[in-house]
């Protein structure tokens, strides 16, 4: 962290929101068009779209609600890599009760982006909050979510920070189909 920097704690700048699941008994609930996410759902890193589906009456019947577009989505449980694991979320959605939505009360101050950036890069500090003895399936919960204190940079360096990833991200994908295709080259060798 820079100096200048202030800190904060994640419930005092953000707002933070979960979902339900509907009855598994009601089959009606389920195969709709509204966007439902599960805790699985987190590892595409954004989230465009997922297979989970409920209907508008799961909706009604459940704690399921909209989450904001943008907003930054963790997993609470998850013995493998799922707890602790963050994505941003680029469409509109519902979730069950397994994730948590966090979205910056003044998004001139935080971006969603660099707020996804810092999560991200805390991956295993966050999976200790909880422990992570291997053996251990405690969760986290709401309220450790929002005692987790981040950095709040000037807008302009949390912009300058999401270019540089967006570069390196933009970098991987493009060595990833180099790499596909050279060894589609070599086996055709």
């Amino acid at each position: 962290m820079k100096k200048g920097w202030k800190t904060r704690k994640i419930g005092d700048v953000c707002s933070l929101m979960t979902g339900g699941t509907p009855s598994k008994a009601k089959h009606e609930y389920f195969g709709g068009k509204i966007k439902w996410l599960v805790s699985g759902d987190v590892h595409k890193g954004q989230i465009f779209d997922c297979e989970g589906r409920i209907t508008e009456a799961g909706m009604k019947n459940s704690n399921a609600k909209w989450l904001p577009v943008n907003s930054v989505v963790i997993a609470l449980n998850g013995q493998g890599k799922t707890r602790g694991t963050v994505a941003l979320l680029r469409t509109q959605a519902t979730c069950n009760q397994s994730l948590v939505s966090i979205y910056p009360n003044e998004p001139e101050e935080l971006l969603p982006e660099f707020l996804y950036i810092n999560l991200h890069s805390r991956y295993q500090e966050i999976r200790q909050m909880t422990g992570d003895s291997g053996n251990d399936r405690r969760g986290l919960n709401m309220n450790l979510i929002k005692s987790i204190e981040i950095p709040l940079a000037p807008l302009s360096e949390q912009k300058r920070l999401i270019g540089i990833l967006d570069e390196v991200v933009e970098g991987l994908a493009t060595a990833k189909v180099n790499a596909e295709k050279n060894l589609q080259n070599a086996r055709a060798l």
